[in-house]
């Protein structure tokens, strides 16, 4: 089977997970994302836990209708993988995750003991994606 990345996963769920830091209990925008298929994705979770996040970029693009939310690793594993969300997000979860400049990613549900994949997001770059027109 040919794994293309550019074929975003299919998100199951968005809203916030809780994680224990040095400022107490913080929610963290999260999203679950079905992986079926794509075990490089599925096994990061145990990577980030094991060896560490190593180097992450994300890449917020507006395509038409949609927030196109690539993220590529290259160290310690090499992965890419993107998701898609409504441009509109009805939701606000797109503008949490623009506040915390961070989300948590699992392939499931956070509550069920899993470790996730926690990256870094440029909140200013993702707003101002956001903040353009469906045209622009």
């Amino acid at each position: 089977m040919t794994i293309n990345p550019a074929t975003p996963l299919r998100i199951l769920s968005v809203g916030a997970t809780l994680i224990e830091s040095t400022e107490g209990t913080v929610a963290l925008p999260a999203v679950v994302v079905d992986a079926t298929g794509r075990a490089d994705v599925a096994d990061l979770a145990r990577v980030h836990d094991t060896e560490g996040v190593g180097n992450v970029r994300t890449l917020a693009v507006r395509n038409g209708n949609t927030i196109d939310l690539s993220v590529t690793l290259t160290s310690p594993v090499t992965c890419s993988f993107t998701m898609q969300f409504a441009a509109d997000d009805p939701t606000g979860f797109l503008g949490s995750v623009c506040s915390a400049e961070s989300l948590v990613i699992a392939t499931s549900q956070p509550d069920a003991g899993e470790v996730c994949l926690s990256v870094d997001i440029d909140g200013e770059a993702l707003a101002q994606v956001l903040a353009t027109t469906k045209g622009s």
